[in-house]
C-alpha cells in the first residue's frame, strides 16, 4: 500500500551525558547538523497537502490529544508533549502530542 510519512526524523541525535565540549572534540570531522531533526521527504514533497490535511482535522486531533491527556497518566502525557514542543525553529507539530501523520492510500 501506499502512504506519506509526515514525520520529524531525529535519527543521528547523540545522548547528552556529557558536557557538549567533551561530546565533539575541536579536531572532530563530523557535521552537526545533521544531527538535528529533520522533517521527512514527504513533509517536503506534499507539504500543501499536508497542510491541507492538518487544517481539515484540527478538531480530530485536538480531540485526540484531550482524550490521550484524560486517559494517560500524566507523566506520560507529559513527555510526548514535550517532544512535540522540542521541534527545531520552533515549529509546532500539527498533530500535537504526536510528531508524525501517516496517511495509508488505497486500504
Amino acid at each position: 500500500f501506499d502512504c506519506l510519512h509526515f514525520s520529524w526524523y531525529n535519527r543521528y541525535t547523540t545522548k547528552i551525558d556529557v558536557h557538549p565540549y567533551e561530546l565533539c572534540p575541536s579536531n572532530s570531522r563530523t557535521n552537526a547538523w545533521q544531527m538535528l531533526p529533520y522533517p521527512s521527504r514527504d513533509m517536503a514533497e506534499y507539504g500543501q497537502l499536508f497542510d491541507r490535511l492538518t487544517e481539515a482535522f484540527q478538531d480530530v486531533f485536538v480531540w485526540i490529544g484531550s482524550t490521550l491527556q484524560v486517559h494517560l497518566p500524566e507523566v506520560e502525557y507529559e513527555v510526548l508533549a514535550q517532544v512535540a514542543e522540542s521541534l527545531p525553529g520552533n515549529t509546532v507539530s500539527a498533530v500535537e502530542p504526536f510528531v508524525s501523520l501517516v496517511i495509508k492510500i488505497n486500504v
